[in-house]
């Protein structure tokens, strides 16, 4: 008999510190230097000792102002901070302790493309504005084709969690 292996989740505050770690280590910088960029872009109060505080996890919050600073001063978006980009170690996202979410499906949730389930999607989608709203019914076109074609054919369309999505 096989055993499955665990679901294995990652919180916000883990995805922010791993993130943080690996996109400095990736640019070649010291927690020191990151603080410089970081008050070079006039947040002083991201010091090395603070930085060094999220990455150890001793620190277990970053305002929404700070991942906004560190996400420029590494050169990514903030979503490559708040979830990790097709980690192969984390099968799911902890949106909440009680929502979790596959990694795809969260980045495509946290970038405003899709709805998670038991969420309407007639609130969720009525502050898009009109011009992304037009992207996001683009891109789902495909699938609702395919969708549509699972019916025709007698099949049930893919669910959310499903490899495709």
């Amino acid at each position: 008999m096989t055993q499955s292996k665990p679901l294995r989740t990652i919180t916000p505050h883990q995805a922010v510190k791993q993130a943080v770690t690996a996109l400095r280590k990736k640019q070649g910088w010291t927690a020191d230097e990151l603080a410089t960029e970081c008050e070079r872009l006039g947040m002083p109060s991201l010091n090395r000792s603070v930085i060094a505080n999220i990455e150890s996890g001793r620190r277990k919050y970053v305002s929404i102002d700070e991942l906004c600073c560190l996400a420029f001063a590494l050169d990514v978006a903030p979503v490559h901070l708040l979830i990790p980009i097709g980690d192969e170690e984390v099968d799911f996202y902890s949106a909440t302790p009680q929502a979790m979410l596959p990694i795809r499906k969260a980045r495509q949730w946290v970038r405003g493309e899709w709805v998670p389930p038991g969420r309407d999607p007639r609130l969720y989608f009525a502050n898009v504005p009109a011009e992304e709203f037009e992207v996001i019914k683009a891109a789902d076109t495909g699938k609702a084709r395919r969708d549509l074609e699972h019916r025709l054919e007698g099949k049930s369309p893919k669910r959310y969690d499903d490899a495709e999505g």
